[in-house]
């Protein structure tokens, strides 16, 4: 299955949600995405997602990391796409996604398959410390 992750920056923090109790890997903390329309475009379907999840309008600025990942529940194709909001000025609300320093990012518990986004966004982000993301 191909999925489209939005990880969306805006002043020094990620847009993270925490998946419900329904569905796979309850309780872990997510980035805003889902699964690729039939011919869609990593970049597109993040945005897409982001949008329908959590009513923020981001744009793709670029591809963060890409894995392909076995869970129990299914093989995953998954692309991490770097976002940014369209308005500009302070953090927008998003819905039941809230904004979280890059510090603080490495005391969430995301699923395995963020590891290499997690990696990606500490080389992004050298000021943070080494333990935060």
């Amino acid at each position: 299955m191909r999925i489209g992750i939005a990880v969306v920056e805006s002043q020094g923090a990620c847009l993270v949600g925490r998946r419900g109790p329904e569905g796979p890997l309850p309780g872990y903390h997510e980035f805003p995405g889902g699964k690729l329309l039939e011919g869609e475009a990593p970049e597109a379907g993040a945005v897409r997602e982001c949008l329908e999840e959590s009513g923020l309008e981001v744009r793709a600025v670029g591809r963060l990391t890409e894995c392909v990942h076995e869970y129990p529940h299914g093989r995953l194709e998954l692309t991490f796409v770097l976002c940014e909001p369209v308005s500009p000025g302070p953090r927008p609300t998003a819905g039941r996604f809230d904004w979280v320093e890059f510090e603080n990012l490495g005391g969430l518990n995301f699923p395995e398959a963020n590891a290499g986004a997690l990696a990606a966004l500490r080389d992004r982000h050298p000021a943070a410390p080494a333990g935060g993301i």
